[in-house]
């Protein structure tokens, strides 16, 4: 593995790692979805596979409008992971950006001193916003993306009040409501009702499987067959 590596770079090729796969998933890396890539999948989770292996195939990914052949992958099998929860040392790499960002987040944080919107923006060389029609069911804000954290100072913080630094998932914000519009209209709560009702319904089937299944000792050999 670490000479294909070697190899890789002196070449220029690409050097990619999935996701972590399940014996029955369809989609492989950026890849997409398809054949290959439940081929892939199968010999990862082949009885004679083990730890390190190289694919004795060299997989071909077709382009999915002119339908030439514009990616090869040569496919290796870094880890093999236990069931239960993952270890410390396997999920690193997917929390370490988030952490990072956390605790750059709070040292962002604890240089601003005042609350002072203009000030602030100014510090960082930034310019002050509004985020236009931001509704309470909303999950995302314009041009920010999910800020749950921003969203509840905005509909629980006084008008022209400024709150903040907060921490949020994309940046670090000094937030201050400038307009709380209450609706026009009643919400009809028997439309609602129904709503939510039929969606209760439509998913009993599935969940009621998914329970019953945990009760229930399954062995799955899908994977053998597709």
């Amino acid at each position: 593995m670490e000479s294909l590596e070697k190899q890789a770079k002196k070449l220029n090729f690409e050097i990619k790692t999935s996701q972590p796969l399940k014996e029955n998933d369809y989609a492989f890396a950026d890849l997409g979805a398809g054949p290959t890539s439940r081929d892939i999948v199968k010999w990862s989770f082949d009885d004679g596979t083990e730890e390190g292996d190289i694919a004795p195939t060299v997989y071909s990914f077709n382009n999915k409008k002119y339908f030439f052949v514009e990616k090869y992958v040569i496919a290796i099998l870094d880890k093999v992971m236990p069931k239960g929860l993952k270890s410390v040392e396997d999920v690193k790499k997917d929390i370490e950006m988030v952490v990072k960002n956390e605790l750059k987040g709070k040292k962002i944080a604890e240089k601003i001193k005042n609350t002072d919107l203009n000030q602030v923006a100014n510090q960082f060389q930034v310019k002050v916003d509004t985020a236009n029609q931001v509704a309470f069911e909303t999950v995302f804000i314009n041009n920010l993306g999910s800020e749950p954290k921003i969203m509840s100072y905005a509909f629980n913080g006084e008008v022209n009040k400024t709150y903040g630094p907060v921490v949020g998932n994309t940046g670090v914000f000094v937030v201050m409501p400038v307009l709380i519009s209450k609706p026009i209209e009643k919400p009809n709560l028997q439309i609602e009702k129904k709503t939510q009702t039929d969606k209760s319904r439509a998913e009993i089937g599935y969940r009621l499987l998914n329970e019953i299944a945990k009760n229930v000792k399954i062995e799955d050999n899908r994977r053998k067959f597709f």
